[in-house]
């Protein structure tokens, strides 16, 4: 009996240290989830109340479903249709025995750190090229086909260019049309043009993260210059694509999982604690 019970202290305590450990995680990314109870008002931690009466248990369980499906509807997820108001199995805290609204939405925030968690707000239709690349990075990540995404992303590029392309064509037809996607500069320093020399840049004018930038074209260059003249777009953009992911995967160094979180995530985060300090009034 008493072995049984170290052994079971033993595994409450390496759950305690796990789930610290991602609470540090997540706050070193995200800091603002060091603030959550200013944004909520029951749980167990921050000092935060505990709802006693009638009314406020009530009234929690009204936040606790207004705020799981705001985060639904943000990150394409289905925790209420999934838990409803029972959410027991979902945290991982092991020191909470009674949940609350709080405890549930800091598990949430928590869980969109998790690839197998955001990949869902990607699901949307890609606006650029950069969409377009994360989507499939993410996507690959998470399933092995992405055959779908792949054909949509060379669909987008070769519908407006021909499958073979000498090399000066390609790069002129592929900046008039997704050139406004970069910066100028950046576009000089690593495909060695001139100001005077510089492509028509044309399309749709949403930059890309800098560093998504430098990686896609570096990437591009190598691909081309494998080249003399004449090139197979399919092939290159197949390499490209590949190229990109394995990056993705070795690289410590403008970390693009970073980018991804920045750009998307940590966007979708800052909408949902608006909505929960609104609820909270």
């Amino acid at each position: 009996m008493k072995k049984t019970l170290k052994y079971l202290e033993f595994l409450n305590e390496n759950l305690v240290e796990e789930y610290n450990n991602t609470v540090k995680e997540v706050s070193d990314k995200f800091p603002l989830i060091m603030k959550l109870n200013s944004y909520v008002k029951y749980g167990n931690f921050g000092g935060l109340k505990k709802p006693i009466t009638d009314n406020e248990l009530v009234e929690n369980e009204n936040l606790l479903k207004l705020s799981v499906q705001k985060f639904d509807e943000l990150f394409k997820t289905s925790y209420y249709n999934t838990y409803g108001l029972d959410y027991s199995t979902l945290l991982k805290n092991p020191n909470i025995h009674k949940i609350y609204y709080g405890d549930v939405i800091k598990q949430l925030i928590m869980n969109s750190f998790n690839i197998n968690v955001y990949h869902n707000i990607f699901k949307y239709e890609s606006v650029t090229i950069e969409d377009f690349v994360y989507k499939f990075i993410i996507f690959k990540m998470v399933q092995k086909d992405v055959s779908g995404l792949e054909t949509e992303f060379k669909k987008s590029i070769l519908n407006k260019l021909p499958k073979a392309i000498n090399k000066k064509m390609f790069l002129y037809r592929f900046f008039k049309n997704f050139g406004n996607q970069f910066n100028t500069d950046i576009v000089e320093n690593i495909l060695g043009i001139s100001k005077k020399n510089m492509y028509e840049m044309g399309g749709v004018n949403i930059k890309a993260d800098k560093i998504m930038q430098k990686i896609f074209l570096s990437i591009l260059k190598k691909e081309l210059d494998k080249y003399k003249d004449i090139i197979s777009v399919d092939t290159v953009l197949d390499n490209l694509l590949n190229g990109i992911l394995s990056y993705y995967d070795n690289n410590t160094e403008d970390n693009l999982k970073d980018v991804i979180h920045d750009k998307y995530v940590a966007v979708k985060l800052k909408e949902y604690f608006d909505f929960l300090e609104e609820i909270k009034k």
